[in-house]
């Protein structure tokens, strides 16, 4: 199990880096919106899914 949760830490890393690379790069443009909001999605679903998860084990 611990190889997944490293390989999801290394694709963590790299997708925060992506981000960051195209909010530079399409700042100004009408693509950052787009970048902006697939950000937001991607944080409220991963926040749902910790939510239910920590709801599911009593935390």
């Amino acid at each position: 199990m611990m190889v997944e949760v490293d390989k999801l830490g290394r694709r963590t890393s790299t997708m925060v880096a992506v981000f960051a690379r195209l909010l530079t790069k399409t700042a100004n443009t009408p693509d950052h919106d787009e970048v902006v909001r697939l950000g937001r999605d991607l944080i409220q679903e991963v926040s749902a899914l910790i939510s239910a998860d920590e709801h599911n084990n009593g935390n």
